[in-house]
């Protein structure tokens, strides 16, 4: 456990649980995230993943996190009660000139605020930290331009690294 740790609450996006898929990606704003469409989903500034909350339908249990890319699913990530995976995943890539590195999670119970530390920058830069945006009750998500090869999260019971993988070709489950 960290001591003399500080705790703020994590940014809430107003992401809502989407029951059908929303048609087609939107433009980006200049500089910052899109706020949610009817459907709930976001689009992030640096890389323009969309992300989505997705209902699931049979247990009627808490949503998946989806990323997308170009309409294709790049990572889902289920909500898992009790689950202690706080870092679901960690990946770098380029949109166009502008290189980006993309940091998600769940919450733990009792968690209010995620730091996300992206290290290692290509260009011999800085580190940069980045404080995480809440999705929803279950998932953070943290996106900083510059390409890092690494991320080390922070909550107020834990301290993770991982590096950062490229874009995958395939949508793979976290």
């Amino acid at each position: 456990m960290l001591r003399n740790a500080v705790t703020t609450p994590i940014p809430t996006a107003a992401l809502t649980v989407a029951d059908e898929p929303a048609t087609g990606p939107a433009p980006l704003p200049a500089g910052g995230v899109r706020p949610p469409r009817a459907g709930g989903d976001l689009v992030l500034a640096n890389s323009g993943i969309v992300v989505r909350l997705v209902a699931d339908p049979v247990s009627q249990g808490p949503a998946t996190l989806v990323l997308l890319a170009n309409d294709e699913p790049l990572a889902l990530t289920p909500a898992r009660v009790g689950s202690g995976r706080v870092l679901a995943g960690a990946l770098h890539g380029r949109r166009g000139e502008r290189s980006w590195s993309l940091a998600w999670g769940r919450l733990c119970a009792g968690e209010f605020s995620v730091c996300a530390e992206f290290v290692g920058e290509a260009r011999g830069g800085a580190t940069r930290t980045v404080l995480a945006t809440r999705l929803g009750p279950d998932f953070w998500l943290a996106e900083t331009a510059g390409s890092y090869r690494g991320v080390t999260v922070t909550t107020a019971e834990s301290r993770l690294h991982s590096e950062l993988w490229p874009v995958p070709q395939a949508p793979h489950a976290l």
